[in-house]
């Protein structure tokens, strides 16, 4: 097959004229194709292809090259990128061996075509039905971000229906323009003493910004408040304070999404804000013998 396959190439190669290609030209194309070749053998598509694509900078199509490069898009499921190598492959007039080729191939392009079109048609339907569904002025998400719910889980979508937050998540938090936070059952964890929500679960938190992901599988997350003088709380809505586990500890972070960088880092457990803007916490000694209590005043943050 191979010494066929050899000598259809330089049949084609000789009709090309002179003053067209020059020798050295017809040698560099018969090394790129058989390199191609051996390459689509071993299994590198993406390497036969790029070879292809050398050939055609010399401004040469030939059928045995354009055949091989559709069998590698077929490899490497671009099916539609297939046909249309297919089509400008009929016009080359290929010779019988290669329509052999084609006959295995092209029903392989045409079903997957047609499943990707199947599958296409069907996220357009999801979408029309989740963007119709969607609460689009929901717990202070932005104007572009709607939020979802279907069969008791929740996610956040745009409007072109494309998800910011995949609906896997059994519990949200979203009441900033600046973060949302969706909380993640996990069944499989067991019990531990420090589990909320759930007696037998480990509720785990991904953090997300009108951009995308922000902090993922984070321990807890909310929003860093103060008790005024009338016993009500209020809320820093762009401080966030974030909660990781580290071995069996809890160490937290305050993350200011205003000024884009972290105030504090792997702090103690809790962190906990006056009225006048000052934060107390716990610090770790850094010899491991305990912790002291330290203060902040981040009253320049505030604003």
């Amino acid at each position: 097959m191979k010494k066929l396959t050899t000598l259809i190439l330089f049949l084609l190669i000789a009709q090309i004229s002179f003053g067209q290609i020059d020798n050295t030209t017809k040698n560099k194309i018969k090394a790129y194709y058989f390199t191609a070749e051996n390459l689509y053998e071993k299994g590198e598509y993406s390497k036969a292809l790029d070879k292809i694509s050398e050939i055609e900078t010399f401004g040469v199509k030939l059928a045995t090259s354009q055949n091989l490069k559709v069998k590698t898009l077929v490899k490497l499921k671009q099916y539609q990128k297939a046909k249309d190598e297919l089509d400008a492959l009929y016009s080359l007039n290929p010779n019988k061996e290669i329509y052999g080729d084609i006959a295995q191939y092209s029903s392989v392009i045409d079903d997957n075509l047609k499943a990707e079109n199947e599958a296409r048609e069907n996220r357009l339907a999801d979408q029309a039905r989740l963007l119709k569904t969607a609460d689009f002025g929901f717990l202070g998400l932005p104007n572009n971000l709607g939020f979802i719910k279907e069969n008791k889980m929740f996610g956040i979508i745009d409007l072109n229906g494309k998800f910011l937050a995949p609906i896997k998540y059994a519990g949200y938090n979203i009441s900033s323009p600046y973060y949302f936070i969706m909380h993640v059952e996990d069944a499989s964890y067991g019990e531990k003493s420090y589990t909320r929500l759930y007696s037998d679960k480990k509720v785990y938190t991904d953090i997300y910004t009108p951009d995308g992901v922000f902090l993922s599988n984070v321990y807890y997350a909310e929003a860093l408040h103060y008790k005024a003088s009338n016993n009500s709380y209020i809320s820093i809505k762009h401080l966030l304070v974030i909660k990781h586990e580290v071995g069996d500890d809890i160490k937290s972070s305050l993350y200011s999404f205003k000024h884009k960088k972290y105030i504090l880092k792997d702090v103690g457990y809790s962190i906990k804000l006056d009225d006048k803007g000052v934060l107390s916490f716990e610090k770790e000694r850094s010899n491991g013998s305990g912790s002291d209590n330290y203060t902040y005043d981040i009253s320049q943050y505030l604003k």
